[in-house]
């Protein structure tokens, strides 16, 4: 496998230039993306001729396109490079989802979060598909100076918490920004002892785990102004057994004004179920690999694992087979593909 297309393309109001840079390539090419909102990111290096050097030159804003071995795998714009004595330029690309970290002020009527996304899409003029649709309505929202990944992140936050089969995220692939959900991204690839997997860690924790959780209901009335006589209703869900073995952690959450009691104890057990459970965390070191036919593994795929390590077995009934979602990728393209992927143990067969 090799790189079958990596160009360079300045563009300006006066001037068009392009460069194959495939002979230039001085190291591995390094492409990371994550699932928390940030953009992917394309790290390479360029060894320039010195016949070259008055007649190529990286600058920030050139669009990269990299495809390797016939697959289509970034595109973006440079925004960091430097160059030394050496004449390697070392350069930093990200993809359109960078855009995303621009800042506005908007109004947000009572809306989907569907409808947030193809607003602010079209607010940047970039392509976009949305085949997986967060049909939620939000409330009506004043955004205030914030980046255009803090509004996506609260519409599909809200979103994840009203679809039981939520967890909305973003990603690129090549030029277009996707809205995604996890139950579409499922793959059939496998990585396994004695296959692709040369290391693996696997991590159990707590940190985020909670076993108590209070939803809240401001009812002060109108005439209530005195802060000495604010009321609330409470609804509380708890699990005792893991009070016992943790001890008490407990959370609160706010719940909408027109709410009754019925729907506060079941946002309160729903959050529970949710709260109540070890994060797992597998990563993985594994031989660079396609999935279906001509995708290149991404944060948001998911995919099968099979460790052979008794936790893992008592955790899952079978053995070592697990589902897991990719929470950050990066390849490292060279002679030698290689990938590291942080996953989330979804479940195990």
């Amino acid at each position: 496998m090799t790189i079958t297309e990596f160009t360079i393309e300045h563009k300006s109001t006066s001037i068009h230039l392009e460069w194959d840079v495939r002979d230039f390539v001085n190291d591995t090419i390094t492409w990371t993306t994550t699932k928390d909102y940030s953009a992917g990111e394309l790290e390479f290096s360029l060894k320039l001729p010195l016949e070259d050097v008055g007649t190529f030159n990286v600058t920030n804003g050139d669009i990269v396109r990299f495809q390797w071995d016939g697959v289509q795998v970034f595109y973006g714009r440079i925004f960091k490079w430097d160059i030394g004595e050496d004449y390697v330029a070392n350069c930093s690309a990200y993809d359109n989802l960078r855009y995303l970290k621009g800042e506005d002020t908007l109004v947000f009527p009572v809306s989907t979060g569907t409808e947030r996304f193809e607003r602010i899409m079209k607010i940047l003029n970039l392509k976009y598909n949305n085949s997986n649709l967060a049909i939620a309505k939000l409330e009506a929202k004043v955004c205030d100076g914030e980046t255009y990944f803090s509004m996506l992140q609260d519409a599909l936050d809200q979103t994840n918490k009203i679809t039981t089969d939520g967890d909305f995220f973003l990603r690129a692939i090549w030029d277009t920004v996707e809205l995604k959900q996890v139950y579409s991204t499922g793959t059939t690839l496998v990585i396994e002892s004695g296959g692709l997997l040369s290391e693996w860690n696997y991590q159990q924790s707590a940190e985020e785990l909670y076993n108590l959780v209070k939803v809240i209901k401001d009812t002060t009335s109108s005439q209530e102004n005195d802060e000495t006589r604010k009321t609330f209703s409470t609804s509380e869900a708890q699990a005792g057994a893991s009070i016992v073995h943790y001890g008490r952690l407990s959370k609160v959450e706010k719940a909408d004004k027109d709410m009754n009691d019925a729907q506060m104890r079941n946002k309160a057990n729903q959050l529970l179920a949710e709260l109540n459970k070890e994060d797992r965390l597998l990563s993985l070191t594994a031989a660079g690999t396609f999935h279906s036919g001509n995708l290149n593994i991404r944060a948001g795929d998911r995919f099968t694992a099979k460790i052979d390590y008794p936790l893992i077995s008592y955790q899952y009934d079978k053995a070592s087979q697990v589902e897991v979602l990719a929470e950050k990728v990066t390849h490292h393209f060279s002679d030698n593909w290689l990938m590291d992927l942080d996953c989330r143990i979804l479940k195990g067969d």
